[in-house]
């Protein structure tokens, strides 16, 4: 079948992905300065914004003048609504234009949550600086300011009063009561004809809006089957799954302890980013971005295999700011005991962006554990050594 896939910055898909059997031929819409990213083998079309979906419609219309398009597939937050509105327009299956919006704007996704009677942290929609202050008036400070439509926590501010506040993001915002977070967890699920087939509950070791004060504690770990929080995130994310009307797709869930209970925080029709995929088959032998694509070409899951023994999880290394010089000892980690894998992602030379991703990292660290407590332990070893 011939795929056109939504190229976002500054992603790519896995080679056993893009090369993938059931792909015959792909298309890639990509800006100019991502097209090196693809090889000859790869049908290029190059738009000024895969974002915009009129960019990314006149994009699919020339691949058509050329050959038919089967699947839209995106696995990527940002260009999510435009495979959606492709979709819609040019009478292709898969996740609709509504649905993407659903999971990808926050004041729709919160709203449609808190319609459902699900719990979600108290918020508004804003534009402007007066909207922060009139959302403190209601809420009180602290608060929380993002994007209607991001990811990975980029311009993302907690806000603890009127002067604390230097730069607002562009609108849309989305404008919260920042939560005593206790803990934060995530879940990843797949589901299929609108039933949950599979989910992961994983924490992470610290709620991540705290990255910004201690940027070392970076990753999560899979619960076992036996910790108290597992049934209650799993519970919260089939419910928003169904109030969200998801049919097929994989997901992505945050859920917020607090002591006044669990709220969520964020759901996407995506992998999760990071490590995550690759700490969920370590755990379950189950690979998320094969299960995505199957899915998005209309097709039956593979699934189960089924919990491996001990605990897996990841970590990522901090990163500073500027022109990477520190080369990751990739021996000296991997020697370590519990250590399963690791993965490098930057060379010496390269320069880390100020504005970037919370999980931006020069290498994630895979382990094995016997418990939390070796966790703990692992996890406190690999933060010295950073």
């Amino acid at each position: 079948m011939n795929v056109l896939l939504l190229h976002a910055i500054p992603h790519r898909l896995p080679d056993r992905i893009r090369k993938a059997p059931e792909i015959e031929h792909l298309s890639v819409l990509v800006e100019p300065e991502h097209a090196h990213r693809y090889d000859a083998s790869v049908d290029v079309e190059l738009v000024s914004n895969t974002r915009d979906p009129v960019r990314a419609r006149d994009g699919a219309l020339a691949v058509l003048g050329r050959r038919r398009i089967d699947h839209v597939i995106t696995p990527f937050e940002y260009t999510l609504p435009a495979a959606g509105y492709l979709r819609d327009v040019l009478g292709l299956p898969g996740i609709d234009f509504s649905t993407t919006t659903r999971f990808t704007h926050k004041n729709v996704m919160k709203s449609v949550l808190a319609a459902a009677g699900l719990p979600v942290a108290p918020f508004h929609i804003g534009y402007t600086r007066d909207d922060i202050a009139t959302a403190a008036a209601e809420f009180g400070w602290p608060l929380v300011v993002k994007p209607a439509v991001g990811a990975g926590c980029i311009d993302v501010f907690p806000v603890h009063g009127p002067d604390d506040l230097t730069t607002v993001p562009p609108g849309p915002l989305v404008i919260e009561k920042l939560l005593d977070v206790t803990a934060e967890y995530h879940c990843e699920g797949v589901v299929h004809s609108g039933k949950v087939r599979f989910t992961a509950v994983s924490r992470y070791l610290q709620p991540i809006l705290r990255r910004r004060e201690q940027p070392g504690l970076s990753g999560s770990y899979c619960l076992p089957p036996e910790h108290p929080a597992r049934a209650q995130v799993a519970r919260l994310h089939d419910e928003a799954v169904q109030a969200l009307g998801l049919d097929s797709g994989v997901t992505h869930i945050e859920v917020l302890d607090t002591p006044q209970g669990m709220v969520i925080g964020e759901i996407t029709c995506r992998m999760g980013g990071g490590g995550i995929t690759q700490n969920v088959y370590h755990q379950y032998g189950i690979d998320l971005w094969r299960e995505w694509l199957l899915l998005s070409l209309g097709m039956d899951p593979e699934l189960p295999v089924g919990p491996r023994p001990g605990i897996c999880a990841y970590y990522q290394l901090p990163v500073r700011t500027g022109p990477y010089i520190d080369a990751v000892d990739t021996a000296m980690l991997e020697a370590m005991e519990s250590v399963l894998t690791v993965e490098t992602h930057l060379r010496p030379g390269d320069i880390v962006p100020a504005r970037r991703s919370l999980s931006f990292t020069p290498a994630t660290v895979y382990l094995r554990v016997a418990d939390e407590e070796e966790l703990a332990d692992q996890v406190r070893r690999l933060d010295e050594l950073s």
